[in-house]
């Protein structure tokens, strides 16, 4: 990844902490995990703290979080499912260094490789790791909440 990019990005990112903060305030995300061969689909978001994250994002007005996280998995990476083939995780509340929002998880394990056609305005990366190889150290606080609560129900 283009180190200037990853600097603009984290930039960017702590800049506008303020006005992320009001867009979250009242507001519903979705977050998904996509298993193959046993890994998980993770991205890194142009606009973040350089911390693998989970596919996903917010709902539009009256959407249904589960129509609304294969929207959003389908515009991040290009991966196409139904509502039919994901489960829901949970439901909760993040607050985490003083942003609070609502997020509704799910998970769906594909049967042949996806090919990702990855947005590049929005994702700066995507890969295929091990649930294992994710820690606090290196992935956002609420994908580690969710992941964990997956390996729990696994």
């Amino acid at each position: 990844m283009n180190k200037i990019s990853v600097l603009a990005g984290r930039m960017v990112f702590w800049a506008g902490w303020p006005v992320l903060w009001i867009y979250l305030l009242r507001s519903t995300r979705t977050r998904i995990i996509i298993e193959f061969d046993g890994k998980i689909l993770v991205l890194k978001n142009r606009l973040n703290n350089n911390r693998w994250s989970l596919p996903g994002g917010g709902l539009h007005r009256g959407e249904d979080p589960t129509n609304g996280v294969v929207r959003e998995l389908y515009e991040e990476t290009g991966i196409s499912i139904k509502t039919t083939d994901v489960a829901e995780i949970s439901r909760g509340k993040i607050n985490h260094r003083g942003l609070r929002y609502s997020v509704v998880s799910f998970c769906a394990k594909m049967v042949s490789s996806p090919v990702l056609n990855i947005q590049r305005l929005e994702v700066a990366e995507a890969s295929w790791l091990m649930p294992e190889d994710l820690d606090i150290s290196n992935t956002s606080h609420d994908a580690m909440m969710i992941i964990d609560q997956w390996k729990q129900g696994r």
